[in-house]
């Protein structure tokens, strides 16, 4: 592959997770919820598949794509991986953790998980980001 393919294709790469950022602020800009937004509504671009991807063992459909992490809660945090500085994303993590935890402890159990299923995000993928 040329490196003018090569960037391109980067480029391409970072505006369609520019695009799905935007559709998910502009969800919760109008008071909608990004947690149940694969059963409540598609947003309208996913995710490149990233080396994020594979190195969080992300199961893939009968196509080769992967199942979650691409319109999903884990969807916007690989791409703020992505965007990021490190130290950035350590605090955006670190309160992200925060108030999963505090919801552990006014939910059950099996209802977290529950909701880390919908969000497309178990904690085994936000220990691995």
């Amino acid at each position: 592959m040329s490196s003018c393919a090569s960037n391109s294709r980067r480029i391409t790469n970072k505006c369609s997770s520019i695009l799905v950022a935007r559709d998910i602020r502009n969800t919760c800009a109008h008071g909608g919820r990004i947690y149940t937004s694969n059963t409540a509504r598609h947003f309208q671009k996913l995710i490149p598949d990233t080396e994020i991807h594979r190195q969080l063992f992300i199961p893939q459909n009968s196509t080769g794509n992967y199942i979650i992490g691409k319109t999903d809660v884990l969807a916007i945090l690989i791409t703020l991986k992505c965007f990021s500085s490190k130290s950035d994303f350590r605090v955006i993590k670190k309160t992200f953790k925060k108030a999963y935890a505090k919801m552990g402890c006014q939910i059950p159990t099996p209802v977290l998980a529950n909701i880390g299923q919908e969000m497309g995000l178990l904690m085994e993928y936000l220990q691995m980001l």
